[in-house]
């Protein structure tokens, strides 16, 4: 199978080196959304992936959601039929390797600093469909092929990989800004969907 690897990035200078360094050897090339670093993140990017091909591509922050569409388009648009790799770079990847089947979602498995809880994400996504993320901080995948919409499906292949496993640091950008920081971005995130989606539902439950 091969692997492009699908990032967001701000920032991310002081860390990024351990997310690269643990997925490198698993993808045969890289599209990396920076909006608007002010660090040497994209440089560092470009020497640590030296010979795998790839692109950093500047964009503006548009959301959690937004922002992670658009990743998934360029992977579709430069890298035809490679799955999509979804990680964060404040994470680290542990994987043998191992696939079992072709099919639509891959997840592995997240663990958390300081707990030793796991639950599972989608982690690999297959390119023979068009990606949407919605929400600002939700989070919500779907899936659509030849243009119907087919993914989330109760009835699909899935898998939930023992082989890989995600270590969430939570010491990228935004939580190094302090924690103070992190929450008033989530809590302008929030609003920002309800101004977009005044009944979404789990929205309108963080504000009550």
């Amino acid at each position: 199978m091969n692997i492009v690897l699908a990032l967001m990035v701000k920032n991310e200078a002081p860390i990024i080196e351990r997310l690269l360094n643990s997925v490198k050897e698993h993808i045969s090339a890289y599209i990396i959304v920076d909006s608007g670093s002010t660090d040497n993140t994209k440089e560092l990017c470009a020497q640590l992936l030296d010979g795998i091909d790839g692109k950093i591509i500047d964009s503006e922050w548009m959301g959690y959601g937004k922002t992670r569409t658009l990743v998934h388009k360029l992977c579709r648009d430069n890298y035809p039929g490679m799955h999509h790799m979804v990680i964060d770079a404040d994470e680290e990847l542990t994987w043998t390797g191992e696939i079992k089947a072709n099919i639509p979602v891959y997840r592995c498995q997240v663990a958390h600093k300081d707990t030793d809880k796991l639950h599972p994400r989608a982690f690999l996504l297959s390119g023979d469909y068009e990606w949407i993320w919605t929400g600002h901080e939700h989070h919500k995948l779907t899936g659509y092929k030849n243009g119907e919409c087919t993914w989330p499906d109760p009835d699909a292949n899935r898998d939930t990989m023992t082989s890989a496993v995600i270590m969430h640091h939570a010491d990228g950008a935004t939580w190094r800004a302090g924690i103070a920081q992190k929450y008033k971005e989530k809590a302008h995130n929030v609003e920002a969907e309800l101004l977009l989606d005044p009944e979404n539902g789990e929205s309108r439950a963080l504000v009550i």
